[in-house]
C-alpha cells in the first residue's frame, strides 16, 4: 500500500493575510502576515499541518526545492484545497504541484464541506501466486462508477493466460533468486523460459512431438528446407538463453569469490584474535614501560648534576 502524494514545487510570498489550508476536510489556519519568507512560509506550514496529522493523516515536509510535500502515511487518499480565491497554490509551497497518482491542480474559494474538489489516490498493490481477476463488484459499484479514478485497473493478471494473443513475450515460467548480500534488495535474480513442446523457443519444430500426425516433416524437399530455417531460429533461441543464464552464472560466481574472500579475511582476523599470547604480549608491555621509565631518571638525574656542578662554580 502506498500513500497519495503531492510535491509543490514553488513558493510565493505575495498574499501576507490569514487563509485555511484543507487537508480532507480538516481546516489548517495559517496566518501569513508576519511570513515573509518562503523558507519561513513553508517551514510553518510544515509545523501547522504536522500538528493536526492525526486528525486529517497527512504528513507534510519541505522539499529540496523548498517547496511543500504532502503525504498520507496510512494509504488514504488526500484531498487538497483551500478557501480563498484571493490566494493560489504557490502561496502553500504548492505552486506546480505534482500528484503521484491523481488529478493535478488544487481547488480553491471552497469551503471545509466541499464536495466538488479533486483528489489524489493512494495504492494498492496486489500479489498473488495464482491468476486473479479485478473488476467492480455489485454491491456500491455500477458500470457507470469510475473505476480507474479509484486507482483499479480491471483484468485478469498472472497465471497462463491466452498464448496466442495476451501471453508475455517471452513467457516466463518461474524466477530463481539468490540473495547475495547482508541488506535488502542485494540480489540476483534469473527468468527460466519456457522450453517445452508448445513453448515459444522450440515450439517451431517440437509443437507436434505428441501428435498422432506430425505436420512438421522432412519428406520433401521444401519441408526440409523449412525445418531447417526453423531449426537455425531455434538455435538462435537457445544460444540467447544460454548467454543469459552464462551471465547470470558469471555473476553468481563472483559474488561467491567475493563473499568467500571476505568470509576468509574475517576468519584470520579472528583468529588472530584468539590465538594472541597474552603473557608474552603483558612481559614485552612491561618491558617497554620499565625501560621508559628509567630513561627519565636517568636523563633527570644528568640534569640534578649539572646543576650541582653551576651551584659550586658560583659558590
Amino acid at each position: 500500500m502506498y500513500g497519495a502524494k503531492v510535491t509543490g514545487e514553488t513558493v510565493t510570498t505575495s498574499n501576507t493575510a490569514q487563509a485555511s489550508l484543507y487537508l480532507n476536510g480538516i481546516e489548517v489556519e495559517i496566518d501569513f502576515d508576519d511570513l515573509n519568507e518562503a523558507d519561513e512560509r513553508v517551514d510553518e506550514i510544515v509545523r501547522l499541518v504536522n500538528l493536526q496529522t492525526g486528525a486529517h493523516g497527512v504528513q507534510a515536509s519541505k522539499t529540496q526545492m523548498g517547496g511543500l510535500e504532502l503525504v498520507t502515511v496510512d494509504g488514504r487518499n488526500l484531498s487538497v484545497w483551500f478557501n480563498d480565491t484571493t490566494f493560489n497554490a504557490s502561496d502553500f509551497g504548492l505552486g506546480g504541484v505534482t500528484p503521484e497518482n491523481g488529478v493535478t491542480g488544487l481547488t480553491s474559494g471552497v469551503s471545509a464541506g466541499a464536495t466538488a474538489v479533486n483528489s489524489v489516490y493512494g495504492r494498492i498493490t496486489l500479489v498473488s501466486e495464482k491468476a486473479f481477476t479485478v473488476e467492480p463488484g455489485e454491491s456500491g459499484y455500477t458500470s457507470d462508477s469510475n473505476f480507474t479514478a479509484l486507482g483499479f485497473q480491471e483484468g485478469t493478471f498472472g497465471g497462463e493466460v491466452d498464448e496466442a494473443t495476451t501471453k508475455m513475450t517471452p513467457p516466463r515460467t518461474g524466477r530463481l533468486s539468490f540473495q547475495v548480500g547482508a541488506s535488502a534488495g542485494q540480489t540476483i535474480t534469473v527468468d527460466l523460459a519456457d522450453f517445452g513442446a508448445r513453448g515459444p523457443v522450440t515450439s517451431e519444430i517440437t509443437a507436434d512431438i505428441a501428435a498422432e500426425k506430425p505436420s512438421i516433416a522432412i519428406a520433401t524437399r521444401a519441408g526440409a528446407e523449412s525445418v531447417l530455417s526453423d531449426l537455425d531460429l531455434v538455435m538462435d533461441r537457445v544460444n540467447a538463453k544460454r548467454a543469459e543464464l552464462g551471465a547470470v552464472m558469471n555473476r553468481l560466481q563472483y559474488a561467491m569469490d567475493n563473499l568467500s574472500n571476505a568470509s576468509m579475511n574475517q576468519a584470520a582476523s579472528r583468529s588472530q584474535i584468539e590465538d594472541a599470547d597474552y603473557a608474552a604480549a603483558s612481559t614485552e608491555l612491561a618491558k617497554a614501560q620499565i625501560m621508559q621509565q628509567a630513561a627519565t631518571a636517568v636523563l633527570a638525574q644528568a640534569n640534578m648534576s649539572q646543576q650541582s656542578v653551576l651551584q659550586l662554580l658560583q659558590g
